[in-house]
């Protein structure tokens, strides 16, 4: 793809962005012919509900001048998240909220301005939470209800899920309280044991 294909591609997805856009001079990106990968993220794996943060992407391949972060963004299941240099084979990305709802697995990848792009070579983990009592992949209020259903012995409690959402080892209204506190976003949420 040509320089000025590709400058003019980005410069699409940069202003539907609503970014702005600078033109690389040949010292701000990699070698076109570097091998680009992903080799790892810290944090390896997110709890879902959990609230957004800074991701660090390390890999080969990155630009290497850290004034041309506008060049670089990360793929996360079709969502484009900008990405700042550090390094060579560092650049660090935010995450929100909104992409850690539900566990499950996120297909992350990196893309350069001049089209070079490189999966990661195994998925992103999302974990459910342990607030997520009645095991159907989201937070709600039906957690809460879940636990207060059991604890009255209107329904049994499933193998795959516990309702001992803060993992104190009882299951009692303290779990409800939690649930409760995990949908107003006042606590971290908790990896559930199963």
């Amino acid at each position: 793809m040509s320089r000025i294909l590709a400058v003019g591609l980005l410069g699409l997805l940069v202003a539907l962005l609503g970014a702005r856009v600078i033109i690389p001079s040949d010292a701000a990106h990699a070698d076109p012919n570097a091998p680009l990968q992903i080799t790892t993220t810290i944090p390896a794996s997110a709890v879902a509900g959990q609230a957004g943060f800074i991701m660090k992407v390390y890999g080969d391949g990155f630009p290497a001048d850290v004034n041309a972060s506008d060049l670089v963004f990360i793929n996360w299941d079709g969502h484009v998240l900008p990405a700042t240099i550090k390094s060579s084979t560092e650049v660090h990305t935010f995450v929100p909220a909104e992409l850690l709802t539900s566990h499950g697995t996120a297909n992350l990848g990196v893309t350069l301005w001049d089209g070079r792009s490189a999966p990661k070579s195994g998925p992103f983990n999302i974990w459910r939470s342990s607030s997520d009592t009645n095991c159907d992949g989201y937070i709600g209020s039906r957690d809460a209800l879940y636990i207060l259903r059991v604890l009255a012995d209107l329904t049994n409690e499933t193998n795959r899920c516990s309702i001992d959402a803060n993992k104190d080892g009882t299951k009692d209204l303290a779990d409800v309280n939690w649930v409760r506190l995990s949908i107003a976003g006042l606590v971290e949420p908790l990896q559930a044991g199963n």
